[in-house]
């Protein structure tokens, strides 16, 4: 929790410096947007260097009303997904991290790491295409 209010606020605070370089006729929460990917991505990148693993920061997945086994294997399958992130380019990852774990849809991707759409739509679908040939058929 105290790393997220870290963040935010530091991306309030390049957000204020920035104002002035705000273009008129552009959506602010997009621009926003952008500079908090900025922020996360540069937060992720000096993990990285440190050898550590950002996917292990999201919460847990619910698992509702289930017996011992099928959370074990629940937890077992998310281990291999996060894995199987963790080994993709950053480029990918952070395409990943934007739009599942943060929830932004394609398009404020795109606008947040200035992208084409095309490029968000295609290392997705390239992502997924990886975690299913490493899952199989689960």
């Amino acid at each position: 929790m105290a790393l997220a209010e870290d963040l935010a606020q530091e991306v309030f605070l390049r957000a204020h410096r920035s104002l002035k370089g705000f273009e008129e006729g552009r959506r602010f929460g997009p621009w926003l947007m952008a500079i908090t990917a900025n922020r996360i991505r540069d937060h992720y990148k000096a993990r990285a260097k440190r050898g550590e693993v950002a996917w292990d920061e999201l919460p847990p997945i619910p698992i509702s009303e289930s017996t011992p086994m099928e959370r074990a294997a629940a937890r077992q399958m998310v281990g291999r997904v996060q894995e199987g992130i963790s080994r993709m380019p950053p480029e990918v990852q952070e395409v990943l991290r934007l739009r599942f774990a943060l929830g932004y849809d394609y398009e404020e991707v795109a606008e947040a790491l200035s992208l084409p759409l095309g490029t968000v739509k295609s290392r997705i679908s390239r992502a997924r295409d990886a975690l299913e040939s490493l899952l199989g058929e689960v």
